[in-house]
């Protein structure tokens, strides 16, 4: 259940699901879905590909994209630290490849960042997730006709007009105007950011942007300058002091600049001969060359200036000693092969000396001088100064190299619900029950000693992202399920704030309806098939929080962690550590019941949305009436369809059989007149049920989807809702009490033998050399039953 949730992208209007690998394919998907352009979008398809060598290789586009016109146009979407060095290092190939796709009629594009319109990307985000959501009639038709009346209107005074026009909310208003522009009914301006953008009809001034497609492969290809004026329309950062541009200026920094064009690539092998050749050219010696190759390793090149080489360059008071090139080619190949391998690796090289010997052997063996230990762990440093993060994952593992990586910058969040955070904890608290529960403890603790019941309850957490604010806190009994995270979420979809309401909370969190994302960690909780099966149909999002990933949920963990600290001021109270606890038991000092954590815990959590987020000057509710009512709202209204799938099947599901006697589910025989067709053929059918109430389930009839309640067989008492918490306990309850009454009856096996009194047979009885009296027992004395522990034995009396 790990892969449940892969990083993917719902394209609204295209009516399909992709997958994305990295951010611009991401990107790329999003501007799709908005482009009216566009017809459809899959996964490529497998072409082989013939190269000029005559061999036969197989290549796959990233994505076939569909035009309106006709065109198919195959695309790829490469990270960004792949460029601009993708086409230089196998041109022939991309060639090849690119030859072949034209052929076929589907010719190669390369779609990168400058391709994808920020402006444009955040317009999608907002309101691409609307396409097929329901509008008011009335309402759209007095958009249509203000705008074929007005023309191209500000967003931020359509707003406004609209709603004293119609007399409706702002939400009804941004949900129309989103919902329109999603259909492509309306036309939003690209120059400036919502809400400043301009709307209007199409033909009336703003021209639709044309589709995120990029450039073909094979003009790129016959373009030398494309690389070039990539590097440079990529933002480097180029720190150039005067000192720098005076060296650059001199005769050896004009020699550098003339080798750094040279050679820019040191990946290029670089042997005597055209070390002494590129010499010769520049005036300048072997061993300048060598030194030189290895400072543009130093620096990180490719893809870097010659100003920031000049920093790695030493002057000509700092002599460095330079390696033969054929044991230097030695140092490289063994560091790879035995160094910077995994744990567990076959002759794995334990530290820098063990790989100092294997050098030294190596070198001895080809009759090549041997390094010292300091030059063998000073070319090693240069080869991890290349790539540090790939230098450290391989020598040390993934965990460890997550230390290194860049945690700089913060994950761009501008609409309220446009990715929601999903977390679980377990409470710093002990509750106890309102009638105390008396359980046993170990036997070796003291026969028969009892002690009161006490339970660490769970906190559930919903946290908007771009507000910081706490849509939804509860604090259940037991450990997390998936049940448990599907009701709080269905609270949220369907916005019942009844347990705010019920706490005394009067500020009630805004945010209601269906979000565009949600984050959430790999616990079992979150990745499993009952919360997949909900999200899929109600087509949301899921950015997972695995390790390695760049934002690890920094909001949520903080938000969650002051929320557990609350809990420090009540009974009962873990602390969050041994030490801050000391001697204090909180199993002997709990006194909150979980109805009154819970009602602290709602209160704690208005507190908090009443609160400042940090670098904010409005509070967290007053931040989120803000976004609404500036239009920065993402939230999408339920569908009619939705509504009904919310409410009714956002439950755990499970596959039954239709037996004779109904639906076995929990323990419990459930009935319906309309079982009847199915029971016959034994249909295996989809079950869902409420934990907050197991009396009745919703059968979802195989053929026509129709949801069939069926009842369970309940005694007359049990009249109230049974939640299913309360139905275990019950179970466990009813199976002692039958377990306590079979202790105290005797058994059929009793009962039997005192029915049938053994009697002393005489001699001349022909049973008297046989079978004893009863016939199944010895003859050698009477049996009787013992019984020990609730195991029964069979022992054979003293002979008569």
């Amino acid at each position: 259940m790990k892969n449940q949730f892969l990083p993917a992208v719902y394209l609204h209007r295209l009516g399909v699901k992709l997958i994305c690998k990295n951010r611009v394919q991401e990107r790329f998907l999003r501007l799709l879905d908005v482009s009216v352009q566009v017809r459809a979008v899959d996964r490529g398809t497998v072409q082989e590909v013939y190269l000029p060598d005559g061999t036969q290789a197989t290549y796959t586009p990233d994505f076939m994209v569909t035009l309106h016109d006709g065109r198919h146009i195959s695309v790829i979407c490469p990270p960004t630290n792949q460029l601009p060095d993708l086409f230089e290092l196998n041109r022939v190939t991309w060639q090849a490849r690119a030859a072949r796709l034209e052929q076929l009629g589907q010719p190669l594009h390369v779609v990168t960042e400058h391709d994808l319109p920020p402006i444009r990307l955040r317009q999608a985000m907002l309101f691409s997730a609307h396409f097929g959501v329901p509008v008011d009639t009335g309402l759209q038709q007095r958009i249509l006709n203000w705008l074929s009346e007005r023309g191209k209107t500000p967003l931020a005074a359509l707003r406004l007009e609209l709603r004293d026009l119609s007399a409706c909310s702002l939400s009804a208003v941004d949900n129309a105007l989103y919902t329109l522009l999603a259909r492509h009914s309306l036309i939003a301006d690209v120059t400036a950011d919502f809400p400043e953008s301009a709307i209007a009809l199409p033909g009336q001034g703003i021209v639709w942007p044309p589709p995120p497609v990029g450039a073909p492969v094979s003009a790129l290809l016959h373009d030398p300058d494309w690389a070039r004026q990539l590097r440079k329309s990529t933002p480097v950062p180029e720190h150039r002091n005067p000192g720098e541009r005076r060296a650059l200026a001199t005769k050896r920094g004009q020699r550098l600049l003339k080798l750094f064009q040279l050679m820019p690539d040191p990946r290029v092998p670089l042997d005597d001969e055209t070390a002494q050749l590129l010499g010769t050219q520049l005036g300048c010696s072997v061993r300048s060359v060598h030194r030189y190759r290895h400072s543009l390793l130093a620096a990180g090149a490719p893809g870097i200036t010659a100003a920031e080489l000049g920093t790695f360059l030493g002057g000509p008071s700092q002599p460095r000693r330079q390696i033969a090139g054929p044991v230097a080619v030695l140092i490289e190949r063994l560091a790879a092969q035995c160094y910077f391998v995994p744990l567990g690796t076959p002759a794995r090289a334990r530290s820098m000396a063990d790989l100092h010997q294997l050098v030294r052997k190596a070198c001895l063996a080809e009759e090549l001088p041997p390094p010292a230990y300091n030059t063998v762990k000073a070319a090693v440093k240069r080869l991890e100064a290349r790539d540090p993060l790939t230098a450290h994952r391989r020598r040390h593992g993934a965990t460890s190299a997550q230390a290194l990586q860049d945690r700089q910058g913060r994950l761009h969040v501008r609409f309220y619900g446009e990715l929601i955070a999903i977390d679980c904890t377990p409470c710093d608290v002990m509750t106890v029950d309102d009638q105390p529960v008396l359980v046993p403890v170990r036997a070796q603790r003291g026969k028969g000693q009892r002690r009161r019941g006490a339970q660490r309850p769970t906190l559930v957490m919903v946290v908007d992202v771009a507000t910081t604010q706490v849509l939804r806190s509860a604090v259940v009994a037991g450990a997390p399920s998936a049940a448990v995270i599907l009701n709080v979420l269905q609270t949220i979809f369907l916005g019942n704030t009844q347990n705010f309401t019920a706490q005394g909370v009067m500020d009630v969190p805004q945010g209601q309806g269906l979000p565009r994302r949600i984050r959430m960690d790999s616990g079992t909780e979150f990745v499993n098939a009952q919360v997949a099966r909900v999200l899929s149909y109600l087509r949301i999002e899921v950015v997972p929080r695995n390790s390695g990933t760049r934002h690890l949920g920094g909001i949520e963990e903080r938000t969650i962690g002051i929320s557990s600290h609350a809990q420090h001021v009540s009974r009962g109270t873990t602390s969050n550590n041994a030490t801050n606890r000391g001697d204090y038991d909180p199993v002997n000092g709990a006194g909150l019941s979980l109805d009154e954590l819970n009602r602290y815990q709602q209160t704690a959590t208005e507190r908090h949305n009443q609160l400042c987020a940090p670098l904010q000057i409005l509070t967290r509710q007053a931040h989120a009436e803000s976004l609404i009512q500036n239009g920065m709202s993402a939230w999408r209204p339920l569908s009619a369809a939705e509504e009904t799938y919310v409410r009714n099947r956002m439950h755990p599901q499970e596959i039954r059989t239709c037996q004779r006697a109904g639906i076995e589910l929990l323990g419990l025989r459930y009935v319906a007149p309309q079982l009847g067709p199915l029971i016959v053929r034994r249909a295996r059918v989809e079950v869902s049920f409420d934990p907050e109430d197991v009396r009745e389930i919703r059968v979802i009839h195989p053929d026509t989807g129709e949801l069939i309640t069926a009842s369970a067989h309940l005694t007359d008492w049990m009249t109230s809702p049974l939640t299913m918490s309360c139905w275990t306990l019950m179970k466990r309850a009813m199976a002692r009490s039958k377990q306590l009454a079979l202790d105290h009856t005797p058994t059929l096996q009793q009962l039997y033998i005192e029915a049938t009194k053994v009697r002393e047979p005489s001699q001349n009885s022909p049973r008297a050399h046989g079978a004893s009296a009863t016939g199944d027992l010895p003859a050698s004395g009477p049996s009787k039953i013992q019984m020990w522990d609730g195991v029964f034995e069979r022992v054979t009396g003293p002979a008569t």
